[in-house]
């Protein structure tokens, strides 16, 4: 009986913690695929971006390691048209603007509620590449004429075959409300240097939507319940 009122609270407690933890936000791996590349860095040069959910990028041969991926030309560009030389970065996500060429609709234009946002990364390249959540708020248009503002939560190293879990917050962002622009950029020191990429060079960096916190917890509960009640029978 003293067992089953351990796991019983024990269970209580952690269910109050998933309840606790606000939402984080992440995209599909549908909404993953139609994403476009939407800006680049002061002076930086990009070729066109290509998105493949086939399991390999365009060689046919090189992997993807997550649900979608990402490859692409990038060049710092001369040191007169860059301020930053030799960095370079690309930004990739749903740029809201009017119908047309490279413009398309975020699917979730209202961030509210939510505290966070998150993707999975994986470095599928042979060179040292960072990458960066980033979300433009603000409608500027009349009658919102609301202010443009960019957040992001800085650049997270990426090692080749590395992949890592990349969360920005959101607290204190203003107009979550309104978002314009979401997505994340890719970016690289682009000078040969301690396994840097050279310039110009290409990346292949693959994206997944983050499980869900409650769905991983769960599933940890149940494995520390198991191992604990193994072990109090073993006694």
């Amino acid at each position: 009986m003293k067992k089953l009122v351990l796991v019983t609270i024990l269970l209580a407690l952690m269910m109050a913690s998933i309840s606790m933890a606000g939402p984080t936000y992440t995209f599909t791996a549908g909404e993953l695929a139609s994403m476009v590349k939407s800006f680049t860095s002061t002076g930086a040069v990009s070729g066109a971006l290509a998105v493949t959910t086939s399991g390999f990028y365009s060689d046919t041969i090189t992997a993807t390691t997550l649900a979608v991926g990402y490859e692409g030309s990038l060049a710092p560009g001369i040191p007169a048209s860059n301020p930053y030389h030799p960095w370079a970065s690309v930004g990739i996500g749903f740029p809201w603007q009017p119908a047309g060429p490279g413009g398309q609709s975020a699917p979730q234009g209202d961030l509210t509620g939510y505290t966070d946002y998150a993707l999975v990364f994986a470095n599928d390249n042979d060179d040292v590449w960072k990458v960066n959540l980033y979300m433009n708020t603000g409608w500027t248009d009349s009658p919102y004429s609301e202010t443009d503002t960019f957040s992001e939560n800085g650049w997270t190293v990426i090692n080749p075959g590395e992949t890592k879990v990349v969360t920005m917050s959101l607290a204190g962002i203003s107009y979550l409300n309104h978002v314009s622009n979401i997505g994340f950029m890719i970016g690289a020191n682009m000078d040969s240097q301690g396994g840097n990429p050279s310039a110009p060079d290409f990346y292949h960096m693959s994206v997944s939507p983050i499980p869900a916190p409650g769905a991983i917890l769960l599933g940890s509960i149940g494995v520390t319940l198991v191992g604990w009640l193994r072990r109090q029978r073993a006694l």
